[in-house]
Parts: C-alpha cells; sequence; structure tokens
C-alpha cells in the first residue's frame, strides 16, 4: 500500500458529529491513512483520568471506515489541572520569565507549549500518559504507527517581536553544564573555548542573547541534542507497549530551509536516527516554492539514511487563517507539489488537512474540502492520484531515484554562525538553495550530506561536493574534505571558508584550517557587495544578489574567472593530490536562490530575480566532470526524474513548472526502453488517466510526441518529445 492520506483529527476538531461522514468520504475518494493528535489536555481530563470515549469512538470508526491512523503524542498541550498543579516546571525564556501555557497557533486547546520535560517529574508524567493511551489502544488493528512528538523542534515564541527562545529552567541549566563537561573535560578548557573565566562549573550559564559564536553555537547545540534525546526515550516508552512502527517528521522542508534554525534548534539528522520511517512537513507558496520542494524532499530522504520517508504534511494551499488568508492553491499546484514529493523518492503523501480548521488562530485556513465538508476540485485532484499511485503501488513503492553524483554540504555549525550574525539563517539557506536550483532544473540528482555525519565511503559516491556559506565547517567534515580532494574528489566552495577554527575564533589565514594550500589562494580582503562583474572564459557575468566579494592574494591555483574591476582572481582552482578544490569569491549560489521557504509560520515570499550567469559556471564543472542527469529535457520549465525499479517498470515523472505551456525533448543518459506507457496526465484540464493499452507505443526510429493523455510515441530508444500545457503532469511508465 502507497500511504495516501491526510491528517485529520487535532485536539477539539473537526467537531465530533462530522467524524462519520468525514470518514466515510475520506475512504471513498481513495484515501487510505489519516493523522490524529493526541493531544494531552484533550485526553487526560484530571490526574490520572482519562477520556477514553473520545479515543474509542475514533477509533471504531476509523475502524468501521477501513482506514488506517497514525496517532501523534502532542504533549505540548498541557492538561489545565497540570498547568496550575505544577507552576515551577513551567518553561523559562531568555529573559528569565516563565511562560505560563496557554493557547497558540498549532495549539487551540491550550496548554502550548507544556511543561519543561528536563525535570524528571515531568518525565514521569510523560511516561505515565504515552503508557496508558498505547496500553489502551495497542490491541486496535487500525493503528499504522506512533509519533512521539510532531515536527521536533525546540519551542520560540514567534509572538514576541524579537523572536524569544527558551530553555532557561533550571533543570535546563543543569543539563548543559553536564554536556558541557562532556566536551571540554574541564573547566579551563571550557575558559579557552569561550574566552571567559568561570571559577567554577556553577557560574556557568547559557548565554541569553546571540553576539557571541562558541558560547551561542554550544548551548544551541545542546538543545539539539538534548531534544534528540528526548524524541528516543519517549520512542523506547511507545516501543515497550506496542511493535508498530514509530515515526516522526521534520519541520516545515526542514532543518536546511527553517529561517529560525538557530532559535528552533533541530537537526532532521540527528533525529530521523530513532525512527522506523522519516517524514517532512512542507508548506509552498507558489511557483517559486517547486525547487525548494525537491530540495526539502531530497534533505529527508538523505536525513533517512535510507530508511523509507515520506510526506508528512503537505500543504493544501491557503496557509493562515482569520483575517490573513491568502487564497486556497489551484489544483494543479497542488498536483505538482505531490508529484515533486513522489520524484525525489517519498513513499507516501499526507495532506494537510482534510477540513478546513475550526478553532483557533488557523480556523479558515487549509483545508482539501470547503466549510461544510464538501469536496474541492483540490480534493478531487489528489484523490485521483491517490488511486494512480495505489493501482501501480509496487512500481512506486518499490523503486529508488537514480543515483547521485553531486552532493551539497550542509554545514549545522556554519548555519548557527550566520543565526548569531543575524538572527536568522536565510543567507545560508539562500546559498544552499540556489545552488540546489541550479542542478534541480536540469534534472541532477543531488544528495545534502551532514557535516558530522558523512563518512569517507558515502563521499566518495560523487563526482562534485559543493560547500555553501562555509564560514565555519565541522573539524570532522574539513578532514573528510581534504581526504575526498587528496583521493580525487573536486569540491567548489563559497568564500570565507573555514574563517572560523574549530574554537569558532578567527582563524589566522582564510581560507582557514590549511585550505589555503587547496584552493591554491589566501584571501586578501572581503567586504559587502550585492552585484559583482567576472571575466569568465572571455565573457562578462553580472553577478545580482550576493552578499561578500572576496579578493585573494599569493595566488598559485589556476585563476578560471577575475574580478571586471581589476581587483584580481574571482575563481580560483587548486590542485591537490588526485584532486581538485574551486573556491569563488562570490556566493554563486546565492545569486540563483528565489529566497523562499517552506515553514507555515515563517515563510518567506521570495523576490530576487536570479540570472543564469552564475549558474553557467556551475554547468561547465558538471560537463567536465562528466556528470550526467538519468533524464535531460532541454528546458529548463519542464523538471524529470526516473524512479528505477529492479523487477518492475521504471516510472518516468514530467513536470511543467511553468504558467504557459512548454515542448521538451526527453532525453535517458544512460538507459534505453523498449516500452512507455503515458499512465496520467494532470493539467488546467483536470486529470486523465489512461489504460495500457492506450498509452503504449513501440520505440520506433523516428521521432515522435507524447501529447494529450491516452497517446504516446516514441522514438530513437533513448528519447522523445513531449508537449505539456501550463503546470501540466505526466508520468510514464518505462519498460
Amino acid at each position: 500500500m502507497f500511504v495516501f492520506g491526510s491528517q485529520y483529527l487535532r485536539s477539539w476538531t473537526p467537531r465530533r458529529r462530522d467524524w462519520d461522514r468525514d470518514l466515510a468520504n475520506m475512504k471513498a475518494y481513495g484515501f487510505n491513512t489519516i493523522r490524529a493528535w493526541l493531544v494531552w489536555n484533550v485526553l487526560e481530563l484530571d490526574d490520572g483520568v482519562y477520556n477514553w470515549d473520545y479515543l474509542d469512538t475514533f477509533g471504531e470508526l476509523v475502524a468501521k471506515h477501513g482506514l488506517q491512523v497514525g496517532y501523534l503524542f502532542h504533549l505540548q498541550g498541557a492538561p489545565e489541572w497540570m498547568v496550575r498543579r505544577y507552576p515551577q516546571f513551567y518553561e523559562v525564556d531568555a529573559n528569565g520569565k516563565p511562560f505560563e501555557p496557554s493557547a497558540r497557533t498549532s495549539t487551540p486547546s491550550g496548554g502550548w507549549p507544556g511543561l519543561n520535560y528536563d525535570y524528571p517529574e515531568v518525565r514521569d508524567l510523560e511516561e505515565r500518559f504515552i503508557s496508558a493511551v498505547v496500553g489502551h489502544l495497542a490491541n486496535r488493528k487500525e493503528i499504522a504507527f506512533w509519533e512521539p512528538m510532531n515536527e521536533p523542534h525546540n519551542i520560540i515564541n514567534f509572538a514576541s517581536p524579537e523572536h524569544t527562545t527558551f530553555g532557561y529552567g533550571e533543570a535546563t541549566r543543569a543539563k548543559f553544564r553536564l554536556w558541557l563537561q562532556r566536551k571540554y573535560g574541564d573547566l579551563a578548557q571550557l575558559n579557552a573555548a569561550w574566552q571567559r573565566h568561570h571559577n567554577s562549573w556553577d557560574e556557568v550559564r547559557p548565554v541569553t542573547w546571540r553576539y557571541g559564536y562558541r558560547d551561542v553555537v554550544d548551548f544551541r547545540l545542546f538543545l539539539i541534542d538534548n531534544l534528540a534525546e528526548e524524541i528516543a526515550w519517549r520512542t523506547a516508552v511507545i516501543r515497550r507497549h506496542d511493535a508498530r512502527p514509530v515515526i516522526a517528521h521534520s519541520w516545515g522542508g526542514g532543518s536546511i530551509t527553517c529561517p529560525h534554525l538557530g532559535g528552533m534548534a533541530f537537526d532532521d539528522w540527528r533525529n530521523a536516527r530513532c525512527f522506523d520511517m522519516w517524514g517532512f512537513s512542507a508548506f509552498p507558496s507558489g511557483l517559486s516554492s517547486h525547487s525548494m520542494l525537491g530540495f526539502s524532499t531530497d534533505a529527508a530522504r538523505s536525513a533517512a539514511n535510507g530508511k523509507t520517508f515520506w510526506q508528512a504534511e503537505l500543504g493544501a494551499g491557503d496557509h493562515s487563517g482569520g483575517f490573513g488568508r491568502k487564497g486556497r492553491a489551484k489544483k494543479e499546484q497542488l498536483a505538482i507539489w505531490t508529484w515533486e514529493s513522489i520524484r525525489h523518492g517519498a513513499k507516501g503523501v499526507l495532506y494537510w488537512q482534510y477540513r478546513k480548521e475550526a478553532h483557533g488562530h488557523e480556523i479558515g485556513g487549509y483545508g482539501l474540502t470547503d466549510y461544510t465538508g464538501n469536496p474541492t476540485d483540490r480534493l478531487l485532484e489528489v484523490a485521483a492520484i491517490g488511486r494512480l499511485l495505489n493501482k501501480y503501488e509496487r512500481c512506486f513503492n518499490d523503486s529508488e531515484p537514480a543515483p547521485a553524483e553531486v552532493a551539497l554540504l550542509f554545514s549545522l555549525q556554519s548555519y548557527l554562525v550566520d543565526w548569531c550574525d543575524h538572527r536568522n539563517c536565510t543567507l545560508s539557506i539562500d546559498c544552499m538553495s540556489g545552488y540546489y536550483r541550479m542542478l534541480w532544473e536540469h534534472n541532477i540528482p543531488v544528495d545534502i550530506v551532514h557535516e558530522e555525519f558523512a563518512t569517507a565511503e558515502q563521499l566518495r559516491r560523487y563526482k562534485l561536493i559543493i560547500v555553501p556559506q562555509p564560514a565555519a565547517p565541522h573539524a570532522r567534515a574539513k578532514q573528510l574534505l581534504q581526504e575526498y580532494v587528496h583521493a580525487g574528489g573536486c569540491i567548489l566552495a563559497d568564500p570565507y571558508f573555514a574563517a572560523f577554527d574549530d574554537d569558532l575564533l578567527l582563524d589566522h589565514t582564510v581560507p582557514g584550517s590549511g585550505y589555503e594550500r587547496l584552493f591554491g589562494c589566501e584571501e586578501d580582503d572581503i567586504r559587502n557587495e550585492p552585484a559583482v562583474d567576472i571575466v569568465y572564459r572571455d565573457r562578462t557575468l553580472r553577478l545580482t544578489g550576493a552578499k561578500l566579494k572576496e579578493t585573494f592574494r599569493h595566488v598559485t591555483g589556476e585563476v578560471l574567472a577575475t574580478y571586471a574591476d581589476g581587483s584580481g582572481a574571482a575563481l580560483v582552482r587548486g590542485k591537490y593530490g588526485a584532486g581538485s578544490a574551486l573556491i569563488s569569491g562570490v556566493h554563486l549560489g546565492l545569486t540563483y536562490a528565489l529566497k523562499t521557504s517552506l515553514g507555515d509560520e515563517l515563510t518567506r515570499v521570495g523576490t530576487h530575480e536570479a540570472g543564469a550567469d552564475a549558474q553557467a559556471i556551475v554547468l561547465d564543472l558538471v560537463r567536465e566532470l562528466h556528470i550526467e542527469a538519468p533524464v535531460v529535457t532541454g528546458n529548463p520549465c519542464v523538471q524529470s526524474s526516473l524512479l528505477l525499479n529492479r523487477d518492475t517498470e521504471d516510472v518516468l515523472i514530467v513536470i511543467n513548472n511553468s504558467q504557459s505551456p512548454q515542448q521538451a525533448d526527453i532525453r535517458f543518459g544512460g538507459r534505453t526502453y523498449r516500452q512507455a506507457v503515458l499512465i496520467v496526465g494532470h493539467g488546467k484540464g483536470g486529470i486523465a488517466e489512461t489504460t495500457e493499452a492506450a498509452g503504449t507505443a513501440e520505440v520506433e526510429e523516428t521521432s515522435g510526441t507524447a501529447g494529450t493523455a491516452g497517446t504516446a510515441e516514441i522514438a530513437e530508444g533513448r528519447s522523445f518529445a513531449v508537449s505539456l500545457s501550463a503546470l501540466e503532469v505526466h508520468v510514464y511508465l518505462l519498460r
């Protein structure tokens, strides 16, 4: 079964009287799985008194209609009796102020952000609640999975002007000191790293603002580790009572797309380790979000590290509520967002959400139905996708995306340094996502490798590793990249490489950590300059939307580009061992970023019109390294992927990501196919499904065209032309 469905139950909505009808309709529309929140204050009405009727009635209706359900424990909705009884366990913000739990956007039933789980007494309450609920439900057959926390991240007060962070309660401070003792060993080492003096460990405290580096980054890394430990603990509690999968999913596109990663302090690679499956949520807002959705999907796939992963919350549009309405997404866009997730390997899709929100700040927002629960064109569109996915479930469930020969390095530490400087991580996100977009447009598969969890064996898979915004890479990453280049690999890095040393102090040279030898140059000067002209291969390229301009001295490497103003080398390639290391004085990816995000609470809408000049440099390097796309469309508006199968047909997905008709010449890089079956086409005319007989064509020696659903003529064994209407998707089986 290909998991396909929707988020449904959260606290008191949808209304109980609508459950039976809604669940029956979801089954009728082809959904097979729904997600429901186990909100603490809805279920534990008093100390040890549980609202089993609420839970049993819902479960019986899910089973009645032949659906499966995943249950999420939302312990950030503390019961009112608990809030009254335990004020000493409130979360404490950076100003030292306890936060009395209340309602918020994600928790309209109140009790947010819950109590501080670093106190043993709170852990005991959590364990009792989780054990009681899982024990009560363990015999029910309709349960598909458990989730111990929604989008695991550290809490942040978005309602405050400064986005106040938490984690300053006494129990958390004590755990932080223990974390520091394990990291540094003794107080002298800590004092040297933090550049301050403590007479005893009792004096050590978390910083309350952001204007340091090592001290701030240490506290945020501790919170990241502490969160990973909490969800692993909850997972272990669940597994003591039931053997079904325990899963979780990342927030709003994941760590790599979170503008407030420093504040929210979470790491998908750490969080994913304890789960049976991994997911991600994404709330795209328009055409500029499409490459970002691919970026977040590939990051979730990479963080899953071989485990099954899926799209756990795909926004259905109108990501708003109350009077701040943005309007529904078009059905064509929702179809594209669905297929964009699937073409990168997601093995399931759950939409956020089935009904419009009826309670709290998100009232009236989201929803695949209208106010009364009746279907919209978007519900009918995704229902047709669900039928297709389950009709051909073996082709989709057993497939893998074509392997990547390019990787982007995710430097968590560099993101956190960025946050220290700017109170956001948008520079890091845009540098990463811009490079990704360059490759995404040309269907070049990309993996995301984490600076702390990459291995030498993993890096050897890639012909090129790109290192965006590399101000403070982890010591492990610096060592692995050096070994990778020496063994014959190639890296492309942005300016200010390893300017921060391992203690996050300014290194004696930049590039730091000895990398001036790899790149064959040393920084002379660096300044903010958003528009730069460079001369590259006898062409003058205009790079706009950049941030830094770095100039170099002691250049011994090959100069591939120079600044048009005469200030020297702009792109240098150094030889090291059997490989090469390139450094650009301009953030090339940043100039190609659309500067958007995917979080429902921190959505950015891009305004930068990216030019193509920087992309030409990167694509030239890709060609020089003989990196080939599995599918070439010949049109940067048309994206395509192969999903490869061992024992059944491969799947080809072709997407027109523009609002005008497009032509594409589909060519396969290293494979040939005997037959093609066009099984679906989405466009402004709606979804059209074909029969296998109608969509089959033998490979011929003449060129052909696949146009409307139900016709396909393939040519030359490796290529065929395709005509796509605006925002149209074609899906083929290849034999």
